[in-house]
C-alpha cells in the first residue's frame, strides 16, 4: 500500500506524518522517545484494512517546539486532538504503545465521544505501577539528566547542546511523574478496549491486574516471554487479533 508523507503544524509544533490505506481511520501513537516510523510493518498490514495515520509527538527531540516549555500528557493529548482536526479525522480508533497507550487510555477517559476503539500495548496507570527495576532506572536516568542539564546550562547557556539537554530532561521528568489514572477512571471507561502486555513487561503485575479487571469488558492478551522494549517487534503475534478487534 502506497504511503503519503507530509508535515503539519499542531498547535505550536510542526510534525512529520505518514498516511496509508483506505477505510476506517486508525491513529498510531508511538512511545517515549519513539517516532512515527516505529510501527514499521504494522503500518503496511493495518493499511490493508484501515486508513492509517502515524505522526511524531512533541516528545521527539527533533520536533519544533519551544525549548523552554515543559511536556505533559495533557499537551500530547491536545496535539492528537489537533491532528484529528487538521486531518479531518472523525471517530478514529487509537493504537498506542507505552506512553502512546497511556494517551489512548486518557482519551477513553476524557474524550470517549471522539474515538471508536483503543488498543493499548504496554500501558501503565502511574509511574508506581511499573516494575521496580524499571521505575528505579527511570528515576536514576532523570537524576542524571537533570545534573547534565545543570552543568551544560552553567558552561554553555543558550547553545544547541543546552537546548537538547533541556529537552531530554523534560522527557525524563515526564516519565517519572505521569500518568495518573485512578481506579474510578478505569471503571468509567466504556470505549471498547484491547489491552496487550508482555510477560516481562515494564508494567507491574498489580497494575496489569487492575487494568484487566477494572475496565469493563476489556479484551486482554499477554505475550509469553514478551519484553517491553520489543513489544512492537512481536507484532506478528497479535496484529491479526488487533484487526479482528477493530473490525
Amino acid at each position: 500500500m502506497e504511503k503519503r508523507y507530509g508535515k503539519t503544524w499542531l498547535n505550536d509544533i510542526e510534525v512529520p506524518y505518514i498516511i496509508s490505506g483506505k477505510g476506517k481511520p486508525v491513529i498510531l501513537l508511538h512511545g517515549w522517545q519513539g517516532n512515527y516510523k516505529n510501527f514499521g510493518k504494522m503500518i503496511d498490514i493495518l493499511s490493508e484494512h484501515f486508513k492509517v495515520y502515524s505522526f511524531n509527538s512533541r516528545e521527539r527531540i527533533n520536533a519544533s517546539w519551544s525549548w523552554d516549555k515543559s511536556i505533559t500528557l495533557d499537551m500530547l493529548k491536545e496535539d492528537i486532538s489537533e491532528f484529528m482536526k487538521v486531518m479531518n479525522i472523525e471517530k478514529p480508533s487509537l493504537i498506542g504503545y507505552s506512553d502512546g497507550a497511556n494517551l489512548a487510555l486518557k482519551f477513553a477517559i476524557e474524550d470517549k465521544d471522539k474515538i471508536d476503539k483503543i488498543v493499548a500495548i504496554s500501558p501503565n496507570t502511574s509511574p508506581f505501577g511499573l516494575r521496580k527495576p524499571f521505575l528505579f532506572s527511570y528515576i536514576l536516568g532523570d537524576f542524571f539528566a537533570n545534573i547534565q542539564y545543570r552543568l551544560i546550562h552553567f558552561f554553555s547557556k543558550k547553545s544547541l547542546i543546552e537546548i537538547l539537554a533541556y529537552r531530554f530532561k523534560l522527557l525524563t521528568d515526564l516519565i517519572i511523574v505521569e500518568p495518573h489514572i485512578t481506579t474510578d477512571e478505569l471503571k468509567n471507561i466504556s470505549t471498547p478496549t484491547f489491552l496487550i502486555f508482555g510477560q516481562w513487561d515494564s508494567t507491574g503485575k498489580k497494575d496489569i491486574y487492575k487494568m484487566k479487571t477494572k475496565i469493563k469488558n476489556a479484551t486482554t492478551m499477554t505475550l509469553a516471554g514478551g519484553f517491553h522494549t520489543f513489544m512492537l517487534k512481536y507484532y506478528k503475534r497479535y496484529i491479526h487479533e488487533i484487526i479482528d478487534f477493530l473490525n
